[in-house]
C-alpha cells in the first residue's frame, strides 16, 4: 500500500513538472521563428537556426542521460531546470546566450523526468503505457496555456516578455523536484525490484550480472530482438517522423501567418494559437488512442493463441507431451513461414498479426502523410483556417500513435540500468529530425511538405516491411 501510495504521489510530481517544463519550453517553441522573422532574418535562416535550437534541446539529453548515470536524475532535473529558467531570462538580454541555456537545460530536464517516470515501474510492466501516456497529456496541458500566453504577451509586451514569463515554468520543475526529493529516491536505483516495493535496492555486482546473462540464453536472445526493434524504431522516427513533426514550430508557423486567413469577427488571430489544435486532440484522444491500441494488442494476442491451440487439446482436455511438441512445431513452423512471407511481400493467412508497435507506427506515418498533403491541396494563398486546422489535427494524431507510445516503448524495451541513456537517445532522435526540419526550411514551403509526404509514406512502407521485426 505504501508502495502504491508514493508511486501516485511521484507520478503526480512529475506529471506537474513536466507540464510546467513544456509550458514554458514551448513558449519559445512556437514563437522563436516568428521573432527572428520579426528581427530581418530571412525565412530559410530563421528556420534553420530553430533547427538549431530544436537540435540542442534534444540532443543535450545525451549529457544529461550521460551525467545522470554518475550523479543521479533527481540532481540532473534540477540542474536542467535552474539552467533553463537562467536562459529564459537571458534570452531577452542576449539571445544567443540565452537560447544555448534553454538548449541545455531543456535536455537535462527532459531526460531525467522522462527517466523517472520509467523506472517507477518494473522492467515490462504494461503499467508503463498508462502512465506514458498520462505523462504525455501533461505535456499537452502544458503546451495547451503556452500558445495563450505568449500570443497575449507577445501582441501586448513583446517577444522578450513572453520569453521572460516562460522562466516561471522551469522554476516550477525546479520547486517540484526539490519537494519530492526524497520520495523520487526510487528511481535512483536500477533494480526492478524497487520499483515494486518503493524502496531503492542496490544491483549485483557487474560480474554477477554478466554471469547470470550468460546463463539465459533464451533472456538475452529476446533482449538483442528488443534492441532491434526499437533501434528499427528509432531510425524510422528520426527520418520521417519528427522532421515531419517540428513543422509545427517552423513550416505550419509560416504557414499559418503568410498563407491562411486569420481575420476574424473577433480579431486577427496570433499564428502561435494554432498549436492549441494539436494540445487538444493530444489532451482529449491521446488517452483513447493508446487504449484503442492495447485494446487491438490484446485482441490479436487471443485470436494467435486459439489459432495454435486449436487442435491440440486431448480427450480430457489435457495436452500431451506429445501434443505440445507438436504445437512448439507448429508455431515454429509458422514463425519459420511468417518471416519468409514477410521478405516476399506474400504473407500467409494464419501469420501472426500486428501489435501494436508496428501498427501505431505505420497508422502515425499514414496519418502524417495525409497531414501535409491537407496543405498541398488547399489555396495558397490566404487559405480558410479550415485547411491548417484539418492539417494539425492529423499530425496531432500521428504524434499520439508514434511519439506517446514511442515514449512507453523505450521504457518497456530497454534495460532498466540503461533507461536513462536511450531516453537521452530517443530525445537525440527529435534533435536530429529537427535540424532535418530546419534544413527544408530552405526550400520553398510546399516543396519541403512534398518532401516530408514521400518520408512519412517511405516510413509507413519500411515499418510494414520490417513489422515482425518491430513486434517482440
Amino acid at each position: 500500500m505504501i508502495a502504491h501510495l508514493n508511486l501516485r504521489r511521484n507520478l503526480t510530481a512529475l506529471y506537474i513538472a513536466i507540464g510546467a517544463h513544456a509550458f514554458a519550453f514551448y513558449i519559445l517553441y512556437n514563437t522563436l521563428v516568428l521573432w527572428l522573422i520579426s528581427l530581418g532574418l530571412p525565412k530559410a535562416t530563421a528556420s534553420s537556426r530553430f533547427g538549431a535550437f530544436v537540435f540542442a534541446a534534444y540532443v543535450t539529453p545525451m549529457l544529461g542521460g550521460w551525467i545522470s548515470t554518475h550523479t543521479g536524475l533527481r540532481p540532473v532535473a534540477i540542474a536542467g531546470a535552474a539552467t533553463a529558467a537562467t536562459g529564459y531570462l537571458f534570452t531577452s538580454i542576449t539571445p544567443l546566450t540565452g537560447i544555448v541555456l534553454v538548449g541545455i537545460g531543456c535536455g537535462f530536464v527532459k531526460t531525467a523526468v522522462t527517466a523517472m517516470v520509467g523506472r517507477l515501474f518494473p522492467e515490462g510492466a504494461p503499467g508503463a503505457d498508462k502512465a506514458f501516456a498520462w505523462f504525455y497529456s501533461a505535456i499537452n496541458v502544458g503546451a495547451f496555456f503556452s500558445p495563450i500566453a505568449a500570443s497575449y504577451l507577445m501582441s501586448r509586451y513583446g517577444f522578450t516578455t513572453a520569453f521572460a514569463v516562460a522562466a516561471i515554468g522551469d522554476l516550477i520543475v525546479l520547486a517540484t523536484i526539490a519537494i519530492n526529493y526524497r520520495s523520487l529516491d526510487v528511481v535512483e536505483s536500477a533494480s526492478s525490484i524497487a520499483a515494486v516495493t518503493g524502496v531503492a535496492v542496490e544491483l549485483p555486482s557487474d560480474s554477477e550480472a554478466e554471469s547470470r546473462l550468460d546463463n539465459a540464453a533464451s533472456a538475452a536472445t529476446m533482449r538483442r530482438r528488443k534492441m532491434v526493434a526499437l533501434w528499427i524504431f528509432l531510425v524510422l522516427a528520426t527520418l520521417a517522423f519528427w522532421p515531419a513533426y517540428h513543422q509545427n514550430g517552423s513550416g505550419l508557423n509560416i504557414w499559418a501567418s503568410e498563407n491562411t486567413e486569420r481575420m476574424t469577427r473577433w480579431g486577427e488571430i496570433q499564428p502561435p494559437m494554432f498549436a492549441l489544435v494539436n494540445s487538444l486532440v493530444c489532451v482529449f484522444c491521446g488517452g483513447m488512442i493508446v487504449a484503442a491500441a492495447r485494446w487491438v494488442s490484446g485482441a490479436v494476442e487471443a485470436t494467435a493463441k486459439r489459432r495454435r491451440c486449436r487442435g491440440v487439446v486431448g480427450v480430457d482436455g489435457k495436452m500431451t507431451a506429445s501434443q505440445q511438441r507438436c504445437d512448439c512445431d507448429a508455431d515454429t513452423a509458422d514463425e519459420a513461414t511468417a518471416d519468409a512471407a514477410s521478405e516476399s511481400g506474400d504473407a500467409p493467412q494464419n501469420a501472426p498479426q500486428t501489435t501494436p508497435l508496428s501498427f501505431s507506427t505505420i497508422a502515425g506515418y499514414l496519418t502524417m502523410a495525409a497531414s501535409f498533403s491537407c496543405l498541398l491541396v488547399a489555396p495558397i494563398a490566404k487559405s480558410h483556417p479550415a485547411w491548417l486546422i484539418t492539417a494539425i489535427i492529423l499530425s496531432s494524431i500521428s504524434e499520439i500513435l508514434i511519439s506517446s507510445l514511442g515514449l512507453a516503448q523505450v521504457a518497456k524495451l530497454t534495460p532498466r540500468h540503461l533507461q536513462p541513456i536511450y531516453t537521452s537517445v530517443w530525445f537525440v532522435t527529435s534533435g536530429v529530425g529537427g535540424q532535418i526540419a530546419g534544413l527544408l526550411g530552405g526550400f520553398a514551403l510546399l516543396t519541403g511538405f512534398r518532401v516530408l509526404v514521400a518520408l512519412c509514406l517511405t516510413g509507413a512502407v519500411v515499418a510494414g516491411i520490417l513489422r515482425r521485426k518491430l513486434d517482440v
